[in-house]
C-alpha cells in the first residue's frame, strides 16, 4: 500500500483491491463503459488495484491470470477504469505499473491488455508503461497456434472487432503493409465465402452447398475491390490533409465474425482500418482527418454496392454476376458497420468517426446505409 499526501485538503491511496471496493467499482464501470460493455467489469481472483482520493475510489485496474495450453501463465489487465473527476492526473500509468509488477511477482510469462485502435488515451498509458501492440504476425511469433487461439478467447479478444493485443516489453516489428493487407483480404473473403456456402447458417437452417472456384474468385475480387475503395477513401484525405496513415489489420473479433458465418450465413467484414503512424497521437487531433476520409471512404463503398446491384439485375456473363454478387453480399454489412454501428465493441469501424466528426453526417449517411442494405 502507497500513501501520498497530494495536497493540503487531499490523500492519495494505491492499494490492492478489496471485497468492499465491489459496488463502487461497478457504479464507476456504468460511469465509463456503455452498457454493452460495463456488464462484463467483474473482478477475477486475480483481483486488482485500486486508487483512493480521501477515501473514494477514484481509479481501478482488474486483473486476471491464464494457463494457456503449453503451461505458460499470462498476466491479464482486464480493466482500467478512471472517474471523470480524478482524469488527467496521471493514476491511470501508476494502475498499470503497479499491476504490471504485480502480475510479475505472480510469476506470469506475459502480461497482456486489450485496447480499441482509436482509444488512443489508454493505448499511451500502457505505452508509457513499455507495452507494445502485436499484429497477428507478431503473436504467432510469440506464441504456437492454440496458446493464441486460448488467449483470444480468455481475454474477449476473440469478439472485439478494431482492437489490438498490448503486450508488456514487447517488440513491435515493422510488418510489411502489403502482408497486412493480404492477410485482411484473405480472411474477409474466406468468412464472405464460408457465409455464403451455408446459405442462412446453422441457426436459420439455410440451404448450404460446396463453394465453386468461381465463388472463389468472385468473392476474392469483389473483397478486394471493397477494401480498395474504402482504402482510396481515406487515402484521398489523407493526402490532402498532408498526414500520413498507415493500415493496420485487425486479429481481434475472428470469432465473432466465424460464428456469425457459421449460426447466420452473413458476414461480419474485419477490413482492419487506418491511423496515424506509431504511437502516442491523440485520435482527437485527427478528427476532421478520419471523419471526412470515413465519408468519402463510406460514399465510394456504397456506390459499390449499387453497381452490384444494378449488374446482377442486367443478367450478365456468369462471371460477372458472381462479383456483382460478392459486392452486395460483403459490402451491406460493411457499409452498415462503418455508418449506423458507432457503439461498443464495433467503435473500430468508421462509424464512430463520422459521429465524432458531424452527428448530422453520420445520421445521413446511416440512412443511406440502411436504405441500401433493404432495397440491394
Amino acid at each position: 500500500m502507497t500513501e501520498i499526501e497530494i495536497s493540503n485538503s487531499e490523500t492519495e491511496e494505491l492499494r490492492d483491491l478489496r471485497n468492499e471496493d465491489y459496488g463502487a467499482i461497478t457504479a464507476l464501470a456504468r460511469i465509463s463503459f456503455p452498457v454493452s460493455q460495463s456488464r462484463f467489469v467483474v473482478p477475477g481472483e486475480a483481483g486488482g488495484k485500486v486508487v483512493t482520493i480521501n477515501g473514494n475510489l477514484a481509479a481501478v485496474s482488474l486483473l486476471r491470470i491464464i494457463d494457456l495450453p503449453s503451461g505458460r501463465r499470462t498476466g491479464f489487465i482486464a480493466w482500467l477504469m478512471t472517474h471523470p473527476d480524478y482524469r488527467r492526473r496521471g493514476l491511470a500509468g501508476k494502475l498499470v505499473k503497479a499491476s504490471t509488477a504485480q502480475l510479475r511477482a505472480q510469476k506470469c510469462d506475459d502480461i497482456v491488455t486489450d485496447v480499441e485502435g482509436y482509444n488512443s488515451g489508454s493505448a499511451n498509458v500502457f505505452f508509457g508503461a513499455d507495452y507494445r501492440r502485436l499484429s497477428l504476425w507478431q503473436q504467432l511469433k510469440r506464441w504456437n497456434p492454440v496458446d493464441m487461439i486460448w488467449l483470444w478467447i480468455r481475454t474477449g479478444f476473440a469478439v472485439d472487432p478494431g482492437h489490438f493485443l498490448w503486450v508488456f516489453r514487447g517488440q513491435n516489428e515493422r510488418v510489411r503493409p502489403w502482408i497486412r493487407r493480404f492477410c485482411a483480404v484473405f480472411l474477409n473473403t474466406f468468412l464472405g465465402v464460408l457465409a455464403f456456402s451455408l446459405g442462412g447458417g446453422i441457426i436459420l437452417s439455410g440451404s448450404s452447398s460446396v463453394p465453386t472456384v468461381l465463388i472463389a474468385v468472385a468473392f476474392l475480387a469483389g473483397t478486394s475491390t471493397l477494401l480498395a475503395a474504402r482504402e482510396i477513401g481515406m487515402r484521398m484525405l489523407s493526402w490532402f490533409y498532408k498526414q500520413p496513415l498507415e493500415y493496420r489489420a485487425w486479429s481481434g473479433g475472428w470469432a465473432m465474425s466465424l460464428l456469425i458465418a457459421i449460426g447466420f450465413g452473413r458476414t461480419l467484414p474485419l477490413p482492419g482500418n487506418f491511423y496515424p503512424p506509431g504511437d502516442g497521437w491523440s485520435t482527437r487531433h485527427f478528427q476532421a482527418l478520419l471523419g471526412q476520409g470515413a465519408m468519402v471512404s463510406t460514399l465510394f463503398v456504397a456506390c459499390l454496392i449499387i453497381l452490384g446491384s444494378f449488374i446482377s439485375a442486367t443478367g450478365a456473363n456468369e462471371l460477372l454476376s458472381r462479383f456483382a454478387m460478392a459486392l452486395v453480399f460483403v459490402g451491406k454489412p460493411l457499409l452498415v458497420f462503418d455508418t449506423l454501428v458507432a457503439v461498443a465493441p464495433f467503435e473500430g469501424f468508421n462509424g464512430r468517426h463520422l459521429r465524432d466528426y458531424n452527428r448530422l453526417i453520420w445520421l445521413a449517411l446511416s440512412a443511406v446505409a440502411v436504405i441500401i442494405f433493404i432495397w440491394a
